[in-house]
């Protein structure tokens, strides 16, 4: 025994005496178990480097064997049972396993290599990087090889770490050094001696942990043909995957290979899917993938695309598993979002996180955006094909539960955002975000379903102006101007007609609330735009009464297909129809008939047209 008290001393001493063993004082050329309380000890280092034969135990490992040999679970207490207690020789040892996939010997394979590792305190990992202690190889090949010898790391043949298992000990790594040694016959050559009779982990009978990892394949085998239909949904694809915690890694490796798919370590032509992580983007690819991406037909996805395919139970090539070109934005927007369900609701709840956005799980006035699924209000291509033109439109067919209650609530939630001004967009306004970096235009018909009335455009720099004062425009704007008469004359000569208009305005203003840009905490919905500039055109006169073809007002509300609405149709009413169709039109028309019917775009809600923004086609 070294570095123990007296108390457990006298305690060892007791155990081992029950147990028909003898203890002495001082270590001996019979001495074959020592115990340990410190590695760092004089008797220690010696037995390390001098003294195979003599097993190191720490004193709580003892106290198991004890509590084993009271319940009587050991059958005959032997010298073998310190081989359930193994000395972890490799605790400080970090390992790369290379190019053990095809051997000839069972136990140079990876996985059992591995297994020993871990068994005896080691850890390995699948690339190689300057800080690992040991590259593990029977090959003088590959990067990885070649980067071992440049950066003076021993590549040591696996035949090493069965060696150093036997005796317990951290063998001379120049004798098994497969960049030194040429001929195979003489790696490890009287590396050690053999003293007792231990486990033989160069062989596979009688191996514990080799018949272990026979068990784990066996039951891989039972899992995957116990498979509905044994369906294999990724037989056939060789993944490479990067960027993962080794915790994720090995979740991922083990649902690949239990569904039919292969692992590759090393990026090459043959890898058919290219795995990184869900918060990564196209930047952070690995540069070797990138200039082989060009020469290979090799597909770049997120762990979503596992996800996807097992959800769904076939291989689902769409969008959703693509990288975003931007991640971890600066936009402090808070969105709530409403008819997902299943996978898509799980990712887009991911992917709102990952762009630094805040999603609240209830609808409030704080709300900047209410993100809605298309078809759980009734929208498809058929009636609403504007809003089925983004480029990633395959992300917009997401699965929705129909029915009374859920579509109720939606429509609580799209009354509410109009009774609040916030404006109700699809999928593609959060998928556009992720593309383009920047804050997309609200007011664009492929993911606008509604936006209030504030975001329209302004006409002009006085309505620019307003939008970004509010209802303190007069009043700054007659503080600014005290002093100037001639403006003031001029302000004071405006026709009846135009104060009216400005009434009006602020009036909008006031109901509608201003969406501004505050450099603050408070960050606001979207910035006000500045108006358009306009082209000089003739002037048109007007015509004389009764010469003109027909009552302008009523092609006007021909072409808008107005009707007459009530107060009743503005109820909240529990008989709510999705399906009342409402046409927007672009003011392209003449005479009262359309040039391009497919100018038209149909929303279904309950909304007024008013609500809606009316595009005019620019002069020419």
């Amino acid at each position: 025994m070294t570095d123990l008290s007296k108390k457990e001393k006298a305690q060892i001493s007791n155990i081992i005496a029950t147990m028909g063993g003898k203890v002495k004082e001082h270590l001996t050329t019979d001495t074959n178990v020592l115990i340990v309380g410190n590695i760092n000890t004089p008797k220690s280092q010696f037995c390390l480097k001098n003294r195979n034969d003599v097993t190191l135990l720490y004193p709580d490992d003892l106290y198991d064997i004890f509590k084993r040999f009271k319940e009587k679970s050991i059958k005959n207490l032997t010298i073998q049972i310190l081989d359930d207690y193994p000395w972890p020789i490799f605790h400080s040892c970090l390992f790369c396993l290379s190019r053990l996939r095809d051997v000839d010997n069972p136990c140079y394979d990876k996985d059992y290599i591995t297994k020993l590792i871990e068994y005896f305190g080691g850890k390995s990992i699948s690339s190689l990087t300057p800080r690992v202690t040991y590259l593990i190889t029977d090959k003088r090949e590959g990067k990885r090889y070649e980067s071992a010898i440049d950066w003076k790391i021993h590549a040591i043949h696996p035949k090493w770490i069965i060696d150093c298992c036997k005796c317990q000990r951290i063998l001379n790594p120049a004798l098994y050094d497969i960049s030194v040694i040429k001929n195979s016959n003489e790696i490890g050559n009287n590396a050690f001696k053999e003293y007792r009779n231990i486990i033989d982990y160069g062989s596979t009978k009688n191996n514990p942990i080799y018949n272990s990892i026979i068990s784990e394949k066996n039951k891989n085998k039972d899992d995957i043909n116990n498979i509905k239909n044994n369906l294999l949904l990724f037989k056939g694809l060789i993944f490479s995957c990067f960027g993962f915690t080794s915790i994720q890694l090995n979740k991922l490796i083990e649902i690949l290979k239990l569904n039919g798919a292969e692992i590759q370590e090393e990026y090459d032509l043959s890898v058919t899917h290219v795995l990184i992580p869900s918060t990564f983007t196209f930047d952070q690819i690995p540069e070797k993938v990138v200039k082989l991406m060009d020469i290979s037909d090799s597909k770049i996805i997120n762990e979503w695309f596992i996800e996807r395919c097992l959800f769904y139970k076939k291989i689902c090539t769409d969008s959703w598993s693509l990288p975003p070109k931007y991640l971890r934005l600066d936009y402090k927007l808070k969105i709530h979002i409403t008819g997902f369900i299943g996978i898509e609701h799980l990712h887009i709840t991911k992917l709102i996180k990952n762009l630094n956005l805040t999603i609240q799980t209830e609808l409030t006035k704080d709300c900047n955006f209410l993100l809605a699924n298309l078809l759980s209000l009734g929208l498809n291509k058929s009636n609403s094909s504007q809003l089925f033109k983004y480029e990633f439109n395959d992300i917009l067919n997401s699965i929705t539960t129909i029915n009374t209650s859920s579509t109720n609530l939606t429509k609580k939630k799209i009354n509410s955002a109009k009774k609040w001004n916030i404006p109700v967009v699809s999928l593609a306004f959060l998928w556009e975000l992720s593309q383009r970096g920047v804050l997309p235009q609200v007011l664009d018909t492929k993911w606008c379903i509604f936006a209030p009335r504030s975001l329209k455009p302004a006409s002009n720099f006085l309505e620019y102006a307003r939008a970004l004062t509010g209802p303190s425009f007069r009043e700054e704007l007659g503080e600014c101007d005290n002093g100037n008469d001639a403006n003031n004359d001029n302000y004071n000569n405006e026709s009846q007609n135009d104060k009216q208009d400005d009434k009006d305005t602020a009036k909008d203003n006031d109901s509608y609330g201003v969406s501004i840009p505050v450099v603050s905490d408070s960050y606001s919905k979207v910035p006000a735009q500045l108006p358009s500039p306009r082209k000089n055109a003739a002037k048109k006169w007007p015509k004389l009464v009764g010469t003109a073809s027909e009552s302008q007002l009523k092609s006007m509300d021909d072409n808008l297909n107005i009707k007459n609405f009530t107060k009743d149709d503005y109820d909240d009413n529990d008989e709510y129809n999705f399906k009342g169709k409402r046409r927007l039109a672009f003011d392209n028309t003449k005479n009262g008939k359309s040039k391009d019917t497919g100018r038209y775009l149909d929303f279904d809600d309950d909304l007024g047209v008013e609500d809606m923004p009316i595009f005019k086609k620019r002069r020419k």
